[in-house]
């Protein structure tokens, strides 16, 4: 009997197989590289691993205080896309998880945290145009990306945005907030909190300060 089947073909080199599994460990090999990512966590000295069960063994190992505050679903082979260090790449052997989904916002925000930190990273164009792509391709718009952002208000169209997490520290407030699909870091000053408005608007969106 013979059976059917459908060749997969590596775009990086002349190799065919026989089966997806098969191309995907040919793409993990150092001779291409592709499913290597980023550990956001390592901010003294930059670190990848070949694939994202590697770096959930790395976190384990050494960043193990971080791993309790992650979405169940962070080191998936999915999720992987949004720490990618070659994301164009990673998404043609393995879907991107959802960019609403907590794991994927986790992941961002990690990403645009070890930006802010380490400044020697050299793939931040590389993340931002990854990042970028995949939401043009999902939204059929153009948007870019940037981790520092100002929205203008206006009366007629206020902004409407969502706070994921607040950290308390002395003389100010810092929040990761969502924009759309964006995410940005904002820091709130004690004169800044003193706005009634402000205070209002806070406690509409998320309930954590008090009137």
């Amino acid at each position: 009997m013979t059976e059917k089947y459908k060749l997969e073909l590596c775009w990086l080199c002349p190799e065919k197989f026989t089966s997806r599994r098969d191309l995907k460990n040919h793409l993990s090999t150092s001779f291409h590289d592709v499913l290597r990512v980023t550990c956001p966590f390592c901010y003294e000295e930059e670190t990848t691993c070949r694939r994202m069960v590697d770096l959930k063994k790395h976190v384990d190992r050494h960043h193990l205080d971080k791993v309790r505050k992650l979405s169940p679903y962070f080191f998936s082979e999915n999720n992987g896309f949004w720490l990618a260090n070659k994301p164009d790449d990673y998404k043609k052997i393995i879907n991107p998880s959802r960019r609403e989904s907590t794991e994927a916002k986790e992941a961002r925000l990690e990403i645009l945290q070890l930006l802010t930190i380490n400044k020697t990273v050299k793939r931040k164009d590389e993340w931002y145009e990854g990042w970028k792509k995949h939401k043009e391709e999902k939204k059929s718009k153009k948007t870019e990306i940037e981790s520092e952002f100002v929205p203008s208000y206006s009366p007629e169209k206020p902004l409407k945005v969502d706070i994921i997490n607040i950290n308390l520290a002395l003389g100010h407030i810092q929040l990761d907030i969502q924009y759309g699909t964006d995410f940005y870091r904002v820091k709130l000053t004690d004169n800044t909190l003193k706005d009634p408005k402000v205070r209002e608007s806070l406690w509409q969106e998320d309930g954590h300060i008090n009137k």
